[in-house]
């Protein structure tokens, strides 16, 4: 460190206050700084080091027509199995090219193998290109992160977070109004209003629950646990019988509804036999029969069905 230097000791710490004059008559540069330390070791009776410290430094400088100022802080405390420390940093500029601050603050904290620090970081940034805004909030225990990151260049703003879950509560803390999983991949909200639900934002969850139609029958999975089937039967019915419905998939608990409904490949006003559910349809499928109103003239090409269940 160049220049004069004048040491005092105050309150029994030990400050120092710089002027660098080693540019003395060139009014172009100046830089200040002043530094205070204070320091605390004991020798532990096994050896181990134990200390304290706490360092403040200052500067402000000045250089060409750019001015610069910068605050340092640190606390630190180690002792046999552990450490912690606290540190800031924050500097500002401005000069004919732009304009900025920064402000960071980390804390961190070890004891033997675990260890978690705490950072955050504020920094606005503008020349005559426009302005930029970033913060950053970062929690990491033994590697596990949490935290968001936001950034705002005045056209967008975007802000990420990263976490396990995200839960917005009600101030009792008794219901959670919004909750994310994301190890499940799953989003809860209490009571949800929509103006606008665009055509398609739910299908890749309706997608991953479904079997698709095979030609005889399908599956969907609906919201809340409810189970709909689909499908048909072609083959000529030409009198009064009764069919089985086998599912090919069947229920996983039962089968609360069996809907059959009557097709004919071409209009007929011959064509007169409809369709009866016999019983109640268990899980494995159902049983329909088939009844028409005369002796003649009786005729299905086969029938389609819905079905309910869980």
């Amino acid at each position: 460190m160049q220049g004069a230097v004048d040491t005092k000791l105050l309150k029994g710490q030990r400050c120092y206050l710089s002027l660098d004059l080693s540019k003395k008559n060139d009014l172009t540069a100046l830089t200040g700084t002043w530094v205070r330390l204070r320091a605390l070791s004991f020798p532990s009776p096994d050896g181990a080091s134990i200390y304290t410290l706490h360092k403040r430094e200052e500067t402000a400088r000045i250089e060409q027509d750019t001015a610069f100022a910068e605050t340092f802080d640190l606390l630190g405390a180690v002792g046999r199995n552990g450490t912690a420390f606290v540190f800031g940093d924050n500097a500002v500029f401005a000069g004919p090219d732009g304009a900025g601050g920064t402000a960071y603050v980390s804390v961190s904290a070890r004891f033997d193998a675990n260890e978690g620090k705490v950072e955050s970081i504020q920094q606005v940034l503008a020349d005559e290109s426009g302005t930029v805004a970033r913060a950053l909030l970062r929690l990491d225990v033994n590697g596990r992160i949490l935290g968001y990151a936001a950034y705002n260049d005045g056209t967008q703003g975007i802000m990420t977070f990263t976490a396990d879950k995200f839960i917005i509560q009600s101030q009792d803390g008794l219901t959670n109004c919004f909750y994310v999983d994301a190890a499940t991949n799953t989003v809860k909200m209490h009571n949800v209003e929509v103006d606008t639900l665009k055509i398609g934002a739910m299908d890749p969850e309706f997608i991953a629950k479904q079997i698709a139609f095979n030609g005889k029958e399908g599956t969907q999975i609906l919201p809340g646990g409810v189970i709909m089937k689909w499908g048909k039967f072609r083959a000529p019915i030409n009198g009064e019988t009764s069919l089985s419905v086998v599912f090919a998939v069947p229920f996983p608990t039962s089968c609360d509804s069996f809907v059959p409904t009557p097709y004919i490949e071409t209009f007929s006003d011959l064509n007169d036999l409809w369709l009866q559910a016999i019983g109640e349809p268990t899980r494995m499928g159902a049983t329909v029969a088939t009844q028409a109103a005369a002796t003649s003239n009786r005729r299905l090409d086969g029938f389609n069905w819905l079905a309910f269940g869980r």
